[in-house]
């Protein structure tokens, strides 16, 4: 009968056990750096490696080093080249909503699904090509050239070039102040101008058809005589002064954004 007793123990590859070196705190105990195992990952694990290639190793330690490396560079690889892109078309962007601050749109199709995208567009204010200044009112503004009109004339010219004398922007006080300073910078003088309010029956009523007491009167004004128009200054948000409409000056006109 054969005895267990001094049967040989399995080997620690036959119990799934792999060999890594031992901690190197040991190693000053005067013990000799003994090898101790652990289980050997399962099959299916993976941890991607994307470290330089490990020092040269021998043996089937080496060997495993440089399966382990290349198995990640191949994975690697294998997810760049199939990850799955999207393919989108795209239409023509519409006409600008206004001429000013307006937005326009688009289709996009992506992956069978149609959406629809949008932008802002006409967004740049300030001194145009044709040499108006735009306003964010978006309005655009303009002091006339050389010569003077009485302001019946004036008016007309202006309504020839589009526009009305300058009301709207006269009445707000920020547009006010934007547009005196940008027609000082244009015109380098300090000129006087018409602008569009009359004096009917003790009211005034703007070019732009608004009922409304003028905000941009100077010290003392409006006076007590029959004036019914208002001169300002450019490059002064608060010089209004009523006078004659046969008085010379130039004129500040304003138009919608073109």
């Amino acid at each position: 009968m054969t005895s267990n007793a001094h049967a040989q123990a399995p080997t620690a590859k036959q119990q799934g056990l792999v060999a890594v070196n031992a901690p190197q705190q040991f190693a000053y105990q005067g013990y000799p750096q003994q090898p101790r195992y652990e289980p050997a990952a399962p099959a299916y694990y993976y941890q991607p490696y994307y470290g330089p290639l490990p020092p040269r190793q021998s043996g089937s330690l080496g060997r495993s080093y440089l399966l382990y490396y290349a198995l990640s560079m191949l994975i690697e690889r294998s997810r760049a080249t199939t990850t799955p892109t999207t393919e989108c078309s795209y239409g023509s962007w519409s006409t600008c909503s206004s001429a000013c601050l307006g937005t326009q749109t688009r289709l996009a199709v992506c992956s069978g699904i149609t959406t629809t995208q949008s932008q802002d567009c006409n967004t740049q204010l300030g001194f145009q090509s044709t040499g108006w200044y735009r306003a964010a009112n978006c309005y655009d503004y303009s002091v006339s050239g050389s010569g003077e009109y009485e302001y019946g004339d004036a008016k007309t010219a202006c309504e020839g070039q589009g526009g009305r004398l300058a009301s709207s922007g006269m009445r707000d006080t920020t547009i006010n102040f934007e547009v005196m300073e940008a027609m000082l910078a244009a015109t380098g003088a300090p000129v006087h101008v018409w602008i569009g309010a009359d004096r009917t029956s003790g009211e005034w009523v703007w070019s732009d058809g608004v009922t409304a007491e003028p905000n941009v009167w100077s010290v003392d004004r409006p006076g007590t005589t029959i004036d019914d128009h208002i001169r300002m200054t450019i490059g002064s948000p608060t010089s209004g002064t009523d006078k004659d409409a046969t008085d010379d000056y130039h004129y500040l006109c304003e138009r919608a954004a073109q």
